[in-house]
């Protein structure tokens, strides 16, 4: 009897057809903040500050809605527990929980700087890009008092880099001027230069790989080895949850 009745349940599940394309019409998206979370879920956020959660069904599950409306600089969804979400104008961090609750709220002091972006690592310390003095500074899990100032013009004083996001990806951080390139540090604050020297659009973190737009083609660099292919194929991945923006409509392919 009960293996007729795994045998009826596995059945019944193959009846159902796999999603490969949802279209999720949001008012206000903003533009590339969005991820898929490490449990298939689907997060954004709208130019209000509101941080969407939507289940691989494309039913929204979750919303979280901010006391005090304002766009969000840093969207952060690929830690295991939490969500973290930065709000550059108010120079404000909220911490949730994966049903996008906030567990933690605090702000940045003048002390610090001005936060343009920030990410939290795997020891729950945080990572800014600090436009006032153009450095990166590490601040402690606890007191978010600054531990590490790094400073872009020492480390580079012939060039002009204007990092805008951080992003953290396989325990590495990653630096992004749109215009000029990645930069890669670890978690030590210790610069291990640039995987990209060059312009380019929107990037999708695939692993070991990263997809890039470049003008109207996709390039695809390995993190660690340098090598660059054309095609998906060529990395031996597969095709899965992809995202393309269209004003307020996000596509999400998820085979």
């Amino acid at each position: 009897m009960k293996s007729s009745l795994i045998l009826l349940i596995y059945f019944c599940c193959q009846l159902v057809p796999a999603q490969e394309k949802i279209s999720l019409s949001i008012k206000g998206l903003a533009e590339g903040l969005y991820s898929v979370d490490n449990q298939n879920n689907l997060l954004c956020a709208d130019q209000s500050g509101n941080v969407y959660k939507y289940n691989p069904q494309g039913e929204r599950i979750s919303v979280y809605s901010p006391p005090m409306k304002s766009p969000i600089a840093s969207l952060q969804a690929n830690l295991t527990f939490r969500i973290v979400v930065f709000y550059e104008k108010l120079q404000q961090v909220i911490v949730l929980d994966r049903l996008l609750r906030p567990i933690q709220e605090w702000s940045l002091s003048e002390e610090i700087g001005f936060g343009q972006a920030l990410c939290m690592d795997a020891n729950n310390r945080y990572w800014i890009i600090d436009s006032a003095d153009n450095s990166l500074k590490l601040l402690n899990a606890n007191t978010h008092e600054t531990e590490q100032t790094i400073r872009f013009d020492l480390l580079f004083p012939e060039k002009n880099y204007q990092f805008s996001r951080i992003v953290f990806h396989q325990n590495q951080l990653y630096l992004l001027d749109f215009n000029q390139g990645i930069l890669r540090f670890d978690l030590l604050g210790q610069p291990e230069g640039f995987i990209l020297e060059e312009a380019f659009s929107e990037p999708r973190w695939l692993g070991d790989w990263l997809e890039i737009q470049r003008n109207d083609s996709l390039m695809y660099l390995h993190l660690y080895s340098g090598k660059r292919v054309n095609t998906l194929k060529e990395t031996g991945l597969q095709e899965k949850n992809r995202l393309v923006q269209e004003g307020e409509v996000l596509h999400w392919y998820q085979k």
